[in-house]
């Protein structure tokens, strides 16, 4: 695996560099994190599948901000408006991953949504920076997010005019599809999503079989999960060319002893299938990999 690297006047960015198309952003996405006394060995993991209509194609960025913390950020590569980052990893070793509302009509806000989550990534290291930040929440577009340090994760679900709420613990499970199940917020879904209540169902039933104490292989198994459908399962492929399919798994472990692990997958359209396994060492924020 090789980086570029390619200077500006604000950031200099380090691409993976894969050929991209026009086309518009979704962000449906299946969230998924555990921590504590869930995994055998402590820490935590995160899980996450992104997906899109068959013509968004993506790619990994190690971004290097004037100001603040390098974070290593998933994105959709498109013509029009490339900011709207969906995953990240920053050095401090907090990570971030998120999901569109899609029981909401409206899709404006992704420009806002890129601000927040490039904010969080250059500004915190911990999930308690994050959420005592109450004005930075209650003034972002709606958008679920599920942030994760080695000790703690918060699944924050942020509705219109300034409503949310954030559930944070130190050991369980948190999960999310594309609509909202917050007691307080149910309120705020404006359309029937079936398919993201079947994949939040599918999630449920695959945790409730799962070991007392995950492993890395756990999530990674749970993320390529098929067992739903080509259209409602985590790891969708589409039952037609009009039907969004998974274009990403993102796995980080964050361990109580060593740098965070990412184990990412890509299928960009008429590409080869690409895995990675990195760890975030000095090193690696600095120089990039080879």
């Amino acid at each position: 695996m090789s980086f570029a690297y390619v200077k500006n006047i604000f950031l200099v960015v380090i691409c993976l560099f894969i050929l991209f198309r026009e086309g518009t952003c979704a962000f449906a996405c299946s969230l998924l994190a555990a921590t504590g006394d869930r995994l055998k060995d402590g820490g935590t993991l995160v899980a996450m599948t992104w997906d899109v209509p068959r013509n968004i194609k993506g790619e990994l960025r190690l971004v290097i901000p004037r100001k603040g913390s390098p974070y290593l950020g998933l994105f959709p590569l498109q013509a029009k408006n490339e900011g709207n980052i969906v995953a990240g990893l920053n050095e401090p070793g907090l990570v971030l991953i998120t999901a569109s509302v899609d029981s909401k009509p409206s899709k404006k806000g992704f420009l806002r949504r890129c601000s927040l989550v490039e904010t969080i990534l250059r500004s915190f290291g911990t999930v308690d920076a994050v959420i005592a930040n109450t004005n930075l929440i209650s003034n972002a577009p709606p958008l679920f997010l599920i942030i994760a340090d080695k000790s703690k994760i918060a699944l924050i679900q942020i509705g219109s005019h300034g409503r949310y709420a954030v559930d944070c613990i130190e050991n369980g499970l948190l999960y999310q599809t594309n609509h909202y199940t917050h007691q307080n917020l149910l309120r705020e879904n404006e359309i029937y999503v079936e398919n993201s209540i079947l994949r939040y169902n599918r999630l449920q039933n695959l945790l409730a079989n799962q070991p007392t104490h995950f492993k890395v292989e756990d999530f990674l198994s749970l993320a390529d999960d098929r067992g739903n459908g080509p259209d409602n399962s985590i790891w969708r492929w589409g039952s037609s060319e009009k039907k969004d399919r998974t274009l990403a798994r993102w796995v980080v472990y964050l361990s109580k002893n060593s740098v965070p692990e990412l184990y990412f997958r890509l299928l960009n359209p008429g590409n080869n299938e690409l895995n990675y396994e990195i760890k975030t060492d000095n090193a690696f924020w600095t120089e990039g990999i080879e």
